[in-house]
């Protein structure tokens, strides 16, 4: 397990290392935009927050979560790009491949493949709130940090499970049963996958730290003290330029590092 690990994170290390330009040339694109959709996106929510924290009405309510939604699906198709285009790199495939709208099918089968997970959770959570529900009828209340490690252990295994090995299956696999196919390469696996996401999450978060830190010593983030969520909101929008600017570069991070990973491991499983 140990051995496995190192080697996965000396292939992530050897992956960029190598191929920075090609990177950068296949990635940039797609993150800037990534990066002002996001700016756009948020700033308008927040100005829709601070419309609705000052004049209540389920008309605002509903704009602010059409503004979320809408982003979020924006956000993730471009994030199925960079990952196809980091997942073909690492792969070898340097051949081109069908497009739809300018966009790699390969980019295609892993948005759907995030999509069907996605709806997968929401009836989950939907299952998990009826429950509850039926729960608090008969006056049993589970404690709710319970409920929160149950979701996210739930969230946790399925992200090992079906999500993680994706990208690879995408590029060489073909387009059926995406998660089907994830779920059955993962079977025994679950551990050291588990254990390499892990370690890509703390690192994700000591990076994103890292660079709040900086920037609040360079004074490129503004603190105050934030007394209402008003507050809160108009100090956070304030802040936006430079928050996106450190995210972008955090996602690109760890998303170059991560699919090197998930294609190791894929590789290893698949015994190439």
């Amino acid at each position: 397990m140990i051995a496995l690990l190192r080697e996965t994170l000396a292939a992530c290390v050897r992956f960029p290392a190598g191929q920075i330009l090609p990177i950068l040339r296949r990635t940039l694109l797609p993150v800037v935009a990534g990066g002002i959709v996001f700016y756009i996106l948020l700033d308008g929510y927040c100005v829709e927050l601070l419309h609705y924290l000052h004049h209540p009405n389920d008309v605002m309510a509903s704009r602010v979560l059409g503004i979320v939604a809408a982003g979020g699906l924006i956000l993730m198709l471009l994030n199925a790009v960079v990952v196809a285009a980091l997942a073909r790199l690492a792969l070898r495939e340097h051949g081109s491949e069908r497009s739809f709208l300018g966009i790699g099918v390969t980019a295609w089968r892993i948005y759907t493949a995030n999509l069907r997970l996605l709806l997968a959770l929401g009836g989950g959570g939907m299952a998990l709130w009826l429950v509850l529900l039926a729960l608090r009828r008969v006056f049993l209340s589970p404690d709710p940090a319970i409920v929160r490690l149950f979701c996210f252990l739930a969230i946790y295994g399925l992200a090992v499970r079906i999500w993680f090995l994706v990208p690879p299956i995408a590029v060489l696999d073909g387009p059926d049963g995406l998660l089907v196919a994830s779920w059955r390469r993962s079977a025994g696996q679950a551990a050291p996958i588990a254990i390499v996401l892990f370690v890509f999450l703390l690192g994700g978060i000591a990076f994103q730290a890292t660079g709040e830190f900086l920037l609040r010593g360079l004074g490129l983030l503004l603190l105050s003290p934030a007394v209402t969520l008003r507050d809160t909101v108009e100090l956070y929008r304030r802040n936006l330029p430079a928050m996106t600017v450190l995210i972008s570069v955090s996602y690109l991070f760890v998303t170059v590092l991560l699919t090197a990973a998930r294609v190791h491991l894929y590789r290893r499983l698949a015994g190439a």
